[in-house]
C-alpha cells in the first residue's frame, strides 16, 4: 500500500490530519488526541474497543518518514471525542 500526504485542516489552534480512503475522509486519531493533552496510544485502544468505532491502520508519509497510523472516519472520530 502505497503512503499517502495528508491534508491539514486547521481546528482550534492546531492541524486535524486527514486522509482519502476508499473515497471517505478519515482523520488521523493520535495527533490529534495528543493535541487536547490526552494520551494517544490509549486513547486509540480504547476507540478500537468500541463496537461503532470504525478504524484502519494505514501507512503515511509525514515529511521524510513514513509510518502506520490509526485513522478513523469522520463519525468515529467525532463519537470518539464526545466520549472523552
Amino acid at each position: 500500500m502505497t503512503a499517502q500526504h495528508p491534508d491539514v485542516i486547521p481546528f482550534h489552534n492546531t492541524e486535524l490530519l486527514s486522509l482519502q480512503i476508499d473515497g471517505k475522509p478519515h482523520i488521523l486519531v493520535k495527533p490529534v488526541i495528543e493535541a487536547i493533552g490526552l494520551d494517544g496510544d490509549q486513547q486509540v485502544r480504547k476507540i478500537q474497543r468500541q463496537h461503532w468505532a470504525r478504524t484502519v491502520v494505514t501507512p503515511v508519509q509525514v515529511g521524510d518518514q513514513r509510518r502506520n497510523m490509526v485513522a478513523a472516519d469522520v463519525r468515529t472520530f467525532l463519537m470518539a471525542l464526545a466520549t472523552i
